[in-house]
């Protein structure tokens, strides 16, 4: 399920960063994109 552990050598040399803060990111902007589904689906549903 991890893409980092096909290619771990290409990510750390051009990241140099722990997977956990990219996989917080990643989850960070799912979480934002969901807020914003949800905000235009109530706007629609009020005008």
């Amino acid at each position: 399920m991890s893409v980092e552990q096909t290619r771990p050598l290409s990510a750390s040399r051009s990241l140099r960063l722990p997977i956990d803060w990219r996989f917080g990111i990643r989850a960070f902007l799912w979480l934002f994109s969901l807020t914003l589904l949800t905000l235009l689906m109530t706007t629609s549903r009020f005008f």
